[in-house]
């Protein structure tokens, strides 16, 4: 009796767990990413971009590059219609407005 109930808890555990991480998936999932790209390759303006992002609680970084005359940034926000003007600000402030784009990943 006590093994099928350890069994049973067992098989439990492992089923909830398994909810407990789709869920957390699904979760973080839901949240819109933007790519912003900036016509202008400058390590030490994206990472003073990528700085102020995370430090303004705006969004996670989640990814970089550059080439061909481009940096990107790929930004995990917890909406859109409030964080992409706080994005356009510090490009604004950094003089990269009018050489970057903001565009919502599907």
């Amino acid at each position: 009796m006590r093994v099928a109930v350890r069994i049973l808890a067992a098989v439990l555990l492992l089923h909830c767990g398994n909810e407990i991480v789709k869920q957390t998936i699904s979760e973080a999932r839901k949240k819109p990413k933007l790519k912003i790209t900036i016509y202008q390759e400058d390590l030490a303006l994206r990472k003073t971009i990528e700085k102020e992002v995370e430090q303004e609680h705006i969004g996670t970084v989640l990814d970089v590059g550059s080439g061909n005359g481009h940096m990107d940034l790929t930004v995990e926000v917890d909406e859109t219609v409030t964080t992409i003007p706080k994005i356009r600000a510090i490009l604004s402030r950094q003089g990269l407005l009018e050489r970057s784009s903001i565009v919502v990943i599907p």
